[in-house]
């Protein structure tokens, strides 16, 4: 690129040197900024890619798992559940619209009474449920209502690689056209934990967490100030190298705008006198 052609598109009648140097130096100091990119905001995109890039993997046991399942339709929904005594004063559109229903990834919070309300309201009451395996599985009810593990159901997709930072982790998951699974791990603490879900290419799916204080009452650090990926909050970010190139550029562009008044009336002083 030819800086001269730039020095003339703001001035037609051509700017002396001196001029044209300072904007090829202000054009130049302008380049870092592109390339940083925007500071990183709590809640974007990049912080499961950090996890991915930076955490350990966590091992997991699919408790239960069906690969037949589908939803039921709304008509056998009504007939199975929302016509029952116990959900039917809440209304069907309400019942319809709890998340329980709509996403496909929900938190199993412990307790056999939960379960079977979370497997009615999401529809999963057609999904096989039969145990698997013992380790992490066996104990579920109590070990996820301790806050010792945790559990995961999906719909839809099939876990593929779970990673954590932190507390934050992240399922590296497959989407499929039919299918449910349980998934337990261990909670590396009772404070609250930060949930993505993530294709094997990277692209966010969906995002949960469990609030900012501990389910259980543990004292945990405050969330607010910390990123959303859970890396300790003395990282430099990008935000200050960007002040500082910003800073260069305003300076510049002010001094670019000072030289050119004083140039313009240089030029009209010398146009009255002639």
């Amino acid at each position: 690129m030819d800086f001269r052609v730039i020095a003339n598109i703001v001035n037609p009648h051509g700017l002396d040197r001196r001029f044209r140097l300072s904007w090829v130096l202000i054009f130049l100091l302008s380049l870092p900024v592109s390339f940083l990119g925007p500071p990183h905001a709590q809640g974007e995109g990049s912080g499961p890619i950090e996890v991915l890039q930076r955490g350990s993997d966590v091992h997991f046991e699919v408790c239960f798992e069906d690969d037949a399942w589908t939803r039921p339709t709304l008509e056998e929904q009504r007939q199975r559940v929302w016509s029952d005594s116990r959900y039917a004063s809440a209304g069907e559109a309400y019942l319809a619209s709890l998340p329980l229903w709509t996403d496909d990834f929900l938190q199993y919070p412990g307790g056999a009474n939960a379960h079977g309300m979370m497997a009615r309201l999401s529809g999963l009451w057609s999904a096989d449920f039969t145990p698997r395996g013992d380790g992490l599985c066996r104990p579920r009810h109590w070990e996820v209502s301790t806050g010792r593990q945790a559990e995961i159901w999906l719909k839809y997709h099939r876990t593929v690689n779970l990673r954590r930072l932190g507390n934050t982790f992240v399922f590296v998951v497959e989407p499929r056209n039919q299918g449910f699974q349980a998934v337990d791990f261990l909670r590396p603490n009772r404070c609250p934990l930060r949930l993505f879900f993530v294709t094997s290419q990277g692209q966010e799916i969906f995002y949960m967490t469990e609030g900012e204080k501990s389910l259980w009452g543990d004292p945990c650090p405050e969330p607010l100030g910390l990123p959303v990926t859970g890396t300790e909050p003395s990282e430099p970010p990008q935000l200050n190298a960007r002040l500082f190139f910003t800073f260069v550029l305003a300076l510049g562009g002010t001094i670019m705008i000072i030289y050119l008044l004083c140039l313009t009336g240089r030029q009209l002083i010398k146009g009255n006198d002639n």
